[in-house]
């Protein structure tokens, strides 16, 4: 059955979901950068994460980092975490920050996974997610954030963070003061090397070279998320599979006007592409470079609606599904298969 709909889609401003950008002084792989920056808040100053209490309760793991991608290495941080939240009791949780394009003058993205489908993925992983804004922690340094902030305001017993990761004021803080801070104050610290496309985990506290490359000549792709963007700039959907361990998801919006059956036409929907980033467009995550893909439909909730065929170009795309339909589906999941020109 094919479906149908049509929808200009609306340019808003300031849209639902977090921005990916890196913080000051980080590096891509897997363990992305945490905060960084030249002023925030110190000592006294707000600290809104106060008000849920400490995470899990209290004794949880925690893995730090921007988590955009939600890759393998990502994965790979998210274990660990889960592994010292079990010991301490209060569970695995990944902690990232939001604010950060708007306060470092980035130009604002559209992230890898949409916000409506981040829950999906974090439950495969196994972790809750904190959300911290960037603005009131970029002014800590190293020790005020992760003693004062991780241990004291949020019961923290474990911190866990990528080779390459760097936090606190001006990015003054790498791993390796990470696992000094984290040892004087009785957490435990667990450090991943990074991570290439066919690796399931990292290795933590490791002394083997990370294993980078750019996918060329035979050598592995890191897994990060600069990587995954690149790969589906270029339609690889398949290596973008490979670093992610799971098919690349699309997600489409069609809140004005909502997926209906029947009537032999195929879905489309328009966007002007130099405003699609800014929020809106009924694109809710980055989508692949124009072409046409095999992809199986989802609906918000999971449900499987069917396999088909995105046509993708510049500011437009369209749409042809077979399957049981999906009459006034709002939300809807595309899992990009191959790439077929």
């Amino acid at each position: 059955m094919r479906l149908a709909a049509a929808r200009r889609g609306a340019l808003l401003r300031g849209g639902g979901g977090r921005l990916a950008a890196a913080a000051a002084g980080g590096a891509g792989g897997a363990g992305p950068a945490g905060p960084g920056g030249a002023s925030g808040a110190g000592p006294g100053q707000a600290r809104p994460w106060l008000a849920g209490g400490p995470l899990g309760g209290g004794g949880a793991g925690v893995a730090l980092g921007k988590f955009d991608g939600l890759h393998r290495g990502h994965a790979a941080l998210a274990r660990e975490a889960a592994g010292v939240g079990s010991r301490g009791g209060g569970g695995g949780w990944l902690v990232s920050f939001s604010g950060m394009a708007e306060a470092l003058g980035w130009a604002p993205r559209l992230p890898l996974v949409a916000p409506p489908d981040r829950p999906r993925v974090l439950a495969g992983l196994g972790v809750r997610e904190l959300v911290l804004p960037f603005a009131a922690v970029r002014g800590l340094d190293p020790r005020e954030f992760l003693v004062g902030v991780l241990q004291r305001d949020l019961g923290v017993c474990g911190v866990c963070c990528g080779r390459n990761f760097r936090f606190g004021r001006g990015a003054a803080g790498d791993a390796d003061a990470l696992r000094e801070i984290c040892i004087e104050a009785g957490m435990e610290p667990r450090v991943l090397e990074l991570l290439s496309a066919g690796e399931g985990r990292g290795r933590a506290e490791a002394g083997a070279e990370a294993k980078l490359g750019d996918g060329k000549s035979g050598e592995p792709l890191p897994c990060s998320s600069t990587g995954v963007r690149e790969r589906l700039a270029v339609g690889d959907v398949a290596a973008a599979r490979e670093l992610l361990d799971r098919p690349y998801r699309l997600v489409l919006d069609f809140s004005d006007g909502a997926l209906r059956s029947g009537d032999g036409a195929a879905t489309a929907l328009a966007w002007d592409p130099e405003e699609a980033a800014e929020a809106g467009s009924g694109l809710l995550n980055q989508p692949p470079a124009p072409g046409i893909y095999a992809v199986s439909a989802h609906a918000a909730a999971g449900e499987p609606l069917g396999t088909g065929r995105l046509e993708l170009g510049e500011g437009q795309l369209r749409l042809e599904l077979e399957g049981p339909g999906a009459a006034g589906v709002r939300v809807l999941g595309l899992d990009l298969l191959a790439q077929l020109e």
